[in-house]
């Protein structure tokens, strides 16, 4: 097999781009692995506070203030004894009214 100058030198550039190749590739997959760690880190970072202390979900700081009081809210149960069958409650206003 004949193997001139210029051909040398082809093969010789082919596998230093090949080399660079993967080099970059490395350099990428190094770089996205980075990446998910730290995100991972926060990730966790996040749903250990979450877990913990409520959050303010503008900016993502600890809200310490509202920790008690959002849960101090008490929602009444409405009665249903006055309601008919025929209709709801609203009936019933409206029957007493006329």
């Amino acid at each position: 097999m004949v193997v001139t100058k210029r051909k040398k030198i082809m093969m010789k550039v082919r596998k230093i781009m090949k080399r660079n190749m993967t080099l970059k590739k490395k350099m990428m997959k190094l770089k996205k692995m980075k990446l998910n760690k730290k995100m991972m880190k926060w990730k966790k970072k996040m749903m250990k506070l979450r877990k913990t202390k409520k959050l303010n979900k503008k900016n993502y700081e600890v809200d310490e203030e509202n920790d008690d009081e959002d849960n101090d809210e008490v929602y009444e149960d409405y009665d249903n004894d006055d309601d008919t069958d025929d209709g709801g409650w609203w009936d019933n206003e409206i029957a007493e009214k006329i």
